[in-house]
């Protein structure tokens, strides 16, 4: 069974400058069979079957062109303006490879800017980025290229070329190859039927569009199907080749030519290889001698890149072994000075427990002093505000006396004016002028009454120092009396107990 199309799927693709879309384009080929048959795909002129079979292509071909080389992919990626379009398009295919097998290819497709050191290589103004992917679903694996997630319902547009390309790298199942990898692709493609040549012929098949008679072009009868179609087509498979689309050269017909020159050129040629014949008698020993120094130099530089190897590996071993040793050496410096300051640590133990104290103190200190700072400066502060509130208290002071001394001198005034006041001053002159004439009498009979009243106060006082040191003496005398009788108490009772 040969391959046939099951299934396709034209996503996000845009055409006629931008104003025809596929969308989300789903072709099913199995219905109403489970494996694929004929089908028939109708459009009017100018509907896009030229599109249709260039996008069929596009797996088994990547970026091939249409109409003998004139549509091009790129052209997908330009507007009516010829200013380019910036979007995706995939196109995936199921295709049935045997009863038992089924293959899906896909590629996705997008513009690239041309880097300003290709821009001399091109006249466009982009180029074209892709990605191919292969799998290989088991029978009873449910893969549908319809449910693949390729297609953005809400926003009306293809998936971003570098979301689906992140996604089939991630997927074990599919096979990825990048523009890269197109040879690779090629290959991968070919395991399953669809060679170059194959892919050639169907592409020519299907050029026309409306018909096969350009294919059948001068193979009308059954010498130009034989001579322009049969045998060109066979040699062209046989050699790999595509000598009517690409004018290479047949390898076959290359033969025939050369046959024709060596059937005339025969009697030089026979002439020629006796001369070779006698050539090669002398030439034949050294050659196997030249051999032998062959396998001698080969063995020599066998042994020459084993010897170099062996060196490079006992060197590496070395540098290993030196390094080890550095490393061990290191380890051991740090052994020891974590040893010496261990014992340097139990050494000075008691002096490490009164640092931590000093240092725990210290923090104390510092916590205190910086208190005590604290408190200094708001001690400070309240010195200033208790000196200015005194200073305000003795303005306020000063201030009211002023006022009392105001209403003083107001009221001394008023009075010196009065006729009371000079009465009472006169009255105050004539006691003035009596104390004065008797103040020698008055001041020595003042004199002796303080005198008395001093003597007595002494008397008393010295009678009342004797009546206490009486008391005291008396006090002294009774607690004596006092022990003296505890003391015969305690030696009756003691005596009474002993009876």
């Amino acid at each position: 069974m040969e391959a046939r199309l099951a299934k396709m799927r034209v996503v996000g693709l845009k055409y006629d400058s931008g104003n025809i879309h596929t969308d989300d384009l789903k072709l099913d080929f199995t219905i109403p069979e489970s494996m694929p048959g004929h089908a028939a795909y109708i459009l009017r002129n100018g509907g896009g079957k030229g599109v249709f079979f260039q996008t069929l292509f596009q797996t088994l071909d990547p970026l091939t062109s249409w109409k003998k080389d004139l549509n091009h992919v790129h052209h997908f990626f330009f507007n009516d303006e010829d200013r380019p379009i910036e979007y995706t398009f995939h196109i995936v295919q199921e295709w049935q490879v045997s009863l038992s097998k089924r293959v899906i290819l896909g590629i996705a497709v997008t513009p690239r800017l041309v880097s300003n050191d290709k821009k001399a290589q091109t006249s466009s103004p982009i180029e074209l980025d892709y990605f191919l992917y292969t799998m290989e679903p088991l029978v009873i694996e449910m893969a549908d290229i319809f449910e693949f997630q390729l297609w953005n319902e809400k926003e009306k547009e293809a998936v971003p070329f570098t979301t689906w390309k992140e996604a089939i790298k991630s997927d074990k199942s599919f096979n990825f190859y990048s523009k890269q990898d197109r040879d690779s692709y090629i290959e991968k493609i070919e395991e399953y039927g669809y060679d170059t040549n194959t892919v050639n012929i169907l592409k020519r098949i299907n050029d026309g569009e409306g018909g096969f008679g350009e294919f059948f072009k001068g193979s009308t009868d059954n010498t130009g199907l034989f001579y322009n179609l049969l045998i060109p087509t066979i040699n062209d498979k046989i050699e790999g080749i595509d000598s009517r689309n690409k004018k290479e050269v047949s390898v076959v017909t290359t033969w025939f030519l050369e046959a024709l020159k060596i059937s005339k050129e025969l009697p030089d040629l026979l002439a020629m290889v006796d001369s070779i014949e006698q050539i090669n008698d002398f030439i034949l020993p050294l050659q196997d001698r030249f051999r032998e120094g062959e396998e001698i130099k080969q063995s020599v530089e066998i042994w020459k890149n084993k010897g170099s190897e062996l060196l490079q590996l006992l060197t590496s071993l070395m540098d290993y072994k030196e390094n080890q040793v550095t490393k061990l050496e290191r380890e051991q410096i740090a052994r020891k000075e974590q040893r010496d300051i261990a014992r340097w640590k139990y050494a000075n133990i008691d002096y490490i427990a009164l640092h931590q104290e000093r240092d725990e103190v210290d923090g104390q200190y510092y916590e205190l002093e910086h208190e005590q700072l604290k408190a200094d400066l708001a001690l400070k502060g309240y010195q200033s505000q208790l000196i200015k509130e005194k200073v305000n208290l003795e303005l306020k002071r000063r201030m009211d006396k002023l006022d009392e001394i105001e209403a003083n001198n107001q009221s001394i005034s008023t009075l010196l004016e009065s006729e009371d006041l000079k009465e009472a001053t006169a009255g105050l002159k004539e006691i003035r002028e009596y104390f004065k004439e008797r103040w020698v009498s008055i001041s020595e009979s003042w004199q002796k009454e303080m005198n008395r009243n001093a003597c007595s106060i002494l008397a008393h006082e010295h009678k009342i120092q004797q009546l206490k040191m009486d008391m005291d003496s008396e006090g002294q005398t009774k607690k004596k009396v006092w022990n003296l009788r505890y003391m015969t108490f305690r030696m009756q009772l003691t005596n009474s107990r002993k009876n």
